[in-house]
């Protein structure tokens, strides 16, 4: 539940915490997407996207796998372009 925590007009949120999807739910991938990597986190819906700073846990793991993703990409879209014949 989120309410308006005073006079500031700042919102917080309150209550029982509840499991708003289920895991495959969350963790969806389509049939195009031959690789997925999976980063646990533990943490809410809202926290997942907010991090503390970049020497945040979180942070560290997922800058690392964007870093991984950036360096594998040439390679990955030319292996692509290969296979549809547009080398």
């Amino acid at each position: 539940m989120i309410h308006m925590k005073d006079r500031t007009g700042l919102f917080e949120r309150g209550g029982p915490l509840v499991m708003m999807v289920t895991k495959e739910s969350a963790t969806w991938a389509s049939p195009n997407q031959q690789i997925q990597v999976m980063i646990p986190v533990d943490a809410d819906h809202s926290e997942i996207v907010k991090f503390v700073s970049p020497s945040d846990k979180h942070y560290v793991v997922a800058m690392e796998q964007i870093r991984e993703c950036i360096k594998e990409s040439p390679r990955i879209v030319a292996e692509r372009w290969k296979k549809l014949g547009r080398h």
